[in-house]
């Protein structure tokens, strides 16, 4: 009798570690796993961040060379106002500021 308990006591200690091995088995495979797609989503972000900075970055750059060309436009217009307000003399210096409508035209 003593010879079938010690079998039991054996298969069952076996059927133990065999359970537990695969336990452990499938969670490292799971873990791996998951960290393998935790790491795919992290680079996902980050190329995400990166083409969002590249993006950011060429429309700073395009800005730029709008308000470049804004002020060159603003500096030239100044210039041309100023030619004419000394062209004018001491005759009624026009409002450059407000557009004219184009009943206010002179046709001549």
């Amino acid at each position: 009798m003593g010879q079938v308990n010690d079998l039991v006591v054996r298969n069952a200690e076996n059927l133990r570690w065999a359970i537990v091995q695969g336990i452990e088995d499938t969670v490292r495979k799971a873990t791996t796993h998951l960290e393998g797609r935790l790491d795919q989503a992290i680079n996902a972000i980050k190329r995400v961040i990166e083409d969002a900075l590249a993006r950011r970055n060429d429309r700073t750059v395009e800005v730029s060379s709008e308000i470049e060309r804004l002020e060159r436009v603003a500096s030239d217009l100044q210039a041309i106002r100023e030619a004419i307000l000394e062209g004018s003399g001491d005759r009624a210096q026009p409002d450059i500021q407000s557009p004219m409508r184009s009943d206010e035209v002179d046709a001549s």
